[in-house]
């Protein structure tokens, strides 16, 4: 295979620029976004709601991503930044999984093609400052796909090892790291010079070493009546035509998405003409490219979910690797160096149109909650009531709707306990989360449930928040109810 041969001079210097525009785009990524974010993604801080307590489940996903985000509690400096900073530490993994796993079977100037792919991509950029399971458990499917692809090339135990540690963590991340799993199990069956495997113990061990990596959530999800589980295979369920037109709708919305970063790395490494590659090395990018995509929209479907474009994120980059292996994109006068100077200019414009993007959202008074509210001012408003009648930080939070006030999240400390407010049919609201310690109860002005918290004669005062920075005339405004700690 290429990874044992020796790459021609003019290549030499790929990997080192594959390393500096990887290095130089998490740092634009990490940094920028903090200028012109006031709040983070709700998937983001609904994690960190979680993140006050270590388990081995929640309510949504497995703990690995929460455990990270226990870790950055306690972390100096800005949680914003911090978290972003976390995300692109999965991008950079992911790119360097990337390159390892092209260079397997092709040149580095492959690999750096499938690099750049990448990094010109929605899910290196923009879905990146949503750090949540779609982000996190990339690096774990490419390293499930890098470890398991040299397995059956070098047949080393050290691979198959890797390979089990890869996919228990992987699938303590998102369930759906099975799709790489699958596609791995598809080429072992496809592949005539890989179907060795399927007769080699140490493949079994690998499955066993994952399997029990994952067997303590396994058992804590059966203690809790599989409600994870539950959640992953009935979120939005498929019930009508409408639903399932809506599901092909978001489908092709990813699939649009998913073309950005081949487009824009195509202009990067100089509009080549891509050549059809030949023999193992296409079969394998075919693969690796399709695969888990129609596992996903195969399973999504007899499972009767409808369809999410954000299903395809973690799928992306293995569709980035197909793409390199499948078609060589030489092209003779644009060194290396000049190609991770391009990606760096095209992440720079990336970061700088989300920005544009945001700002005319304010602008034209239909700003984005989840970059645009000014968490820190909302967070000092909260904290300058609570601190009116109470001494100590705020301990617990009850709210119906998480995507607006769980931003507090991100200022707030030390982190409160936070809970949802359930409304019984009867309309009695349910306070008992928050009354061991007393708490807040935060609800966006307007909400129904603002007349069944005020018929019980909770105290509550009126506060708001604008956008961060001030572009627009958005206001965010909140009715407090303070929830009395028991005696």
């Amino acid at each position: 295979m290429q990874s044992r041969t020796a790459a021609p001079a003019q290549y030499h210097g790929a990997a080192k620029a594959a390393a500096f525009a990887c290095c130089i785009h998490a740092l634009v990524w990490s940094f920028a976004p903090p200028i012109y974010f006031g709040n983070l993604h709700s998937d983001t801080v609904e994690v960190l709601s979680w993140a006050t307590h270590w388990d081995w489940g929640y309510f949504k996903h497995p703990p690995l991503i929460v455990w990270l985000f226990r870790l950055l509690l306690g972390a100096p400096g800005s949680r914003m930044v911090n978290l972003l900073i976390l995300s692109q530490a999965s991008v950079l993994l992911s790119a360097a999984l990337i390159w390892r796993t092209v260079r397997i079977y092709a040149s580095p100037r492959a690999a750096l093609t499938a690099v750049v792919i990448y990094l010109a991509s929605p899910p290196a950029t923009y879905f990146a400052t949503q750090v949540n399971h779609n982000s996190i458990v990339i690096p774990f499917g490419i390293a499930i796909c890098c470890f398991g692809l040299r397995f059956f090339e070098e047949k080393q135990s050290s691979d198959a090892l890797l390979l089990g540690i890869a996919a228990g963590l992987a699938l303590l991340t998102k369930y759906q790291a099975a799709f790489f799993l699958m596609t791995l199990a598809t080429i072992a069956a496809v592949i005539p010079g890989y179907r060795w495997v399927w007769r080699d113990v140490r493949g079994y061990g690998a499955a066993l070493l994952a399997l029990t990596i994952f067997a303590p959530h396994v058992w804590w999800d059966y203690e809790h009546n599989w409600r994870t589980l539950a959640y992953a295979s009935s979120d939005r369920p498929l019930r009508t035509l409408a639903d399932f037109a809506a599901g092909l709708n978001e489908l092709l919305d990813g699939l649009l998405m998913c073309a950005v970063g081949p487009a824009l790395a195509w202009l990067v490494l100089g509009r080549p003409h891509p050549q059809r590659a030949e023999g193992l090395p296409f079969r394998i990018g075919l693969l690796l490219a399709a695969t888990p995509i129609a596992i996903m929209i195969g399973l999504g479907f007899l499972s009767g979910q409808v369809l999410r474009q954000g299903w395809l994120i973690p799928l992306f980059p293995a569709s980035a690797i197909g793409l390199a292996l499948m078609f060589r994109a030489e092209r003779e006068g644009v060194a290396p160096r000049a190609i991770a100077w391009r990606a760096i200019f095209v992440s720079c414009c990336n970061a700088a149109a989300f920005a544009v993007f945001l700002f005319f959202r304010a602008w034209s008074g239909h700003a984005v909650t989840a970059y645009s509210l000014d968490s820190a001012e909302l967070t000092e408003s909260i904290q300058n009531v609570w601190r009116k009648q109470n001494n100590g930080p705020v301990l617990c939070l009850q709210m119906p709707n998480r995507s607006y006030a769980l931003g507090t999240m991100l200022h707030l400390d030390p982190p409160p306990l936070v809970f949802d407010l359930p409304m019984p049919p009867h309309g009695e609201a349910d306070l008992s989360p928050c009354r061991p310690t007393g708490g807040l109860i935060i609800v966006p002005e307007g909400e129904p449930v603002n007349a069944v918290l005020q018929a019980v004669g909770l105290r509550h005062e009126r506060v708001s928040a604008a956008n961060y920075p001030r572009i627009g005339n958005n206001i965010w405004t909140f009715e407090l109810y303070f929830v009395s700690a028991e005696r």
